[in-house]
């Protein structure tokens, strides 16, 4: 009798696997099919690009320089550190000299009572963002040139109030490290398209691109309110859909750098809730984005 309700059990198991992974598989197909369009450049709002540092980040100096090669019309990149040593800096220096053509900026963004500490330069970068709509994305994102076309196209539709994009980790040389990169380009991004499948549509955000309209950001009270979320991503994109905006998953896929992973840096990264939680209570954000990026 125990062994038929087992088998019953694994029996059960496996037809619900399968069944998610065909839903995974269709979900993906409908996906592919999708066309990213790149709208004329002259049609365009202009945008500012939001970009918090904390430390360094693999791959980041080739990230910044990603978002100086797009091919835009008027843009800006304001990036956020909250004093004047942190070691992103230099790169950010780095940047402004060689491509002086381009709005670049630093704020300094003094600590604030958040306990994530990457929203709270947000709110205080925000007054410096001279345009009405605003690109956020993680500091080690690596963008292709048609990355701000082909994301802004979707806010012709007034409707929308934040577009969102689907990302693949490029992996360091460690084991652990293209470990997470096959999990980010298959678990994690079947189960983003899985369940815009069943919603019809996304009501969450990925912090690989966090773009929005400044009327959709106002309308959820700005940053503020999201300064002790650990998950700031995912509330952004919630609160904006809960009020009455679209959320719109992009069709072109930027990519993250990922660290050498040891075994031990990868096992506390899938940690990394617990771990933010305890940290939060010191005031020291190293949860989600434990870099800003």
């Amino acid at each position: 009798m125990l062994r038929a309700i087992v088998s019953a059990v694994c029996a059960a198991g496996a037809v619900c696997g399968a069944g998610y992974y065909a839903l995974c598989l269709v979900s993906i197909r409908s996906f592919l099919r999708e066309r990213a369009v790149a709208a004329p450049i002259e049609e365009l709002p202009a945008v500012s690009v939001l970009k918090p540092l904390k430390g360094m980040d693999a791959g980041m100096y080739e990230s910044f320089r990603s978002h100086c090669f797009q091919d835009y019309g008027v843009y800006e990149i304001i990036f956020g550190v909250s004093d004047l040593e942190d070691a992103a800096v230099a790169y950010v220096r780095q940047l402004q000299a060689e491509f002086p053509q381009r709005e670049i900026s630093l704020v300094v963004c003094p600590d604030a009572e958040a306990m994530n500490r990457k929203v709270g330069n947000l709110a205080q970068m925000l007054p410096h963002a001279r345009y009405n709509f605003m690109v956020v994305n993680d500091s080690d994102i690596w963008a292709p040139p048609e990355y701000l076309r082909v994301i802004m196209r979707a806010f012709q539709n007034s409707k929308v109030g934040m577009v969102t994009a689907p990302y693949y980790g490029a992996p360091g040389r460690s084991l652990w490290s293209r470990i997470e990169a096959i999990g980010i380009s298959t678990d994690f991004i079947a189960g983003v398209l899985a369940a815009r499948r069943i919603e019809g549509g996304i009501k969450f955000g990925l912090g690989s691109t966090l773009a929005m309209s400044r009327e959709a950001l106002d309308a959820i009270g700005g940053f503020a309110p999201l300064a002790d979320y650990l998950g700031d991503d995912y509330e952004l994109g919630a609160r904006i859909a809960n009020a009455g905006y679209e959320v719109v998953l992009s069709r072109v896929v930027v990519r993250t750098h990922l660290p050498d992973y040891s075994w031990r840096g990868f096992w506390q990264h899938q940690l990394r809730w617990s771990r933010g939680i305890r940290d939060s209570r010191k005031k020291d954000f190293v949860g989600l984005g434990a870099t800003f990026g």
